[in-house]
């Protein structure tokens, strides 16, 4: 739902390449670093079906093969993100209104393969244009 946006934001913003090293909903086992994002709740506020407001849940997985690389990349994924709002993620897309943190910023561990893996979710809430979301 908005994790498309939010990837291509990620690639505006310089974090890497959407299908390259940032991947929605998919985390393929190379390369070795990459960004995933993924889509965690649909749309679940009452105003949702009569004013075109929508809060999202996504959830940021940051893997890296050096631990501290990949704890920076996603705290400065946070900052760059935590105090948006009021403007659309990319252009032609939604227009988020507020971020708020859902579960802060934590280390999952590492992989099979002994790459650390980080993790975030943020709670999104989006003025839809068109009726995208809607059943």
């Amino acid at each position: 739902m908005i994790s498309e946006q939010f990837c291509q934001w990620l690639e505006n913003k310089n974090f890497g390449t959407y299908g390259t090293d940032i991947f929605d909903t998919f985390m393929p086992n190379s390369p070795h670093n990459l960004i995933m994002v993924e889509d965690v709740s649909a749309p679940n506020i009452s105003e949702s079906s009569s004013l075109k407001i929508d809060l999202f849940a996504i959830k940021i997985y940051v893997r890296n093969s050096i631990t501290q690389t990949c704890k920076n990349t996603i705290l400065n994924i946070h900052k760059n993100f935590i105090g948006f709002g009021g403007e659309k993620l990319i252009s032609g897309g939604d227009t988020i209104s507020m971020v708020f943190v859902d579960q802060p910023i934590y280390n999952i561990g590492k992989d099979d393969e002994g790459r650390s893996v980080y993790t975030v979710i943020y709670n999104v809430r989006v003025q839809s244009t068109g009726d995208a979301y809607r059943l």
